[in-house]
């Protein structure tokens, strides 16, 4: 939107005879002001505030914010459940490779065992 001055009438933009759109941008010293202190409005009919930020962009400025607080905290519970899936199928790795290493120990040991008693039956003489 384009500021008007008193020498010419605005047109339908805002902008007066002698000036082009493109003066709203070095005239940012009004910060969104003209020079009755009435709230400029944009194409769209959203208003300036004092910093010269319309009512569309503040909304976008805080649906962008939203939406990043959104994925970010989606992206975190996302890490968060891999982490506790991970480490529940890191805990059942070990538990798994613990229990077959005891196993094969126990069947080794038992094995072991096992032959000693047979070797040992079938050396001794057997009483009769």
């Amino acid at each position: 939107m384009c500021l008007s001055d008193d020498k010419s009438l605005p047109d339908d933009k805002g902008c007066n005879d002698d000036k082009s759109c493109t003066d709203y941008k070095s005239l940012t010293g009004n910060k969104g002001f003209d020079d009755n202190d009435k709230c400029l409005t944009d194409d769209k009919g959203f208003n300036y505030d004092d910093n010269g930020v319309t009512d569309e962009k503040r909304l976008t400025d805080v649906n962008a914010a939203h939406m990043t607080r959104t994925v970010i905290m989606t992206t975190v519970a996302s890490l968060m459940k891999k982490a506790q899936l991970m480490t529940r199928a890191e805990m059942m790795t070990r538990a798994e490779l613990f229990t077959r290493t005891s196993l094969m120990k126990r069947a080794a040991l038992m094995t072991r065992a096992a032959m000693m008693t047979r070797a040992t039956m079938m050396t001794k003489p057997v009483m009769s």
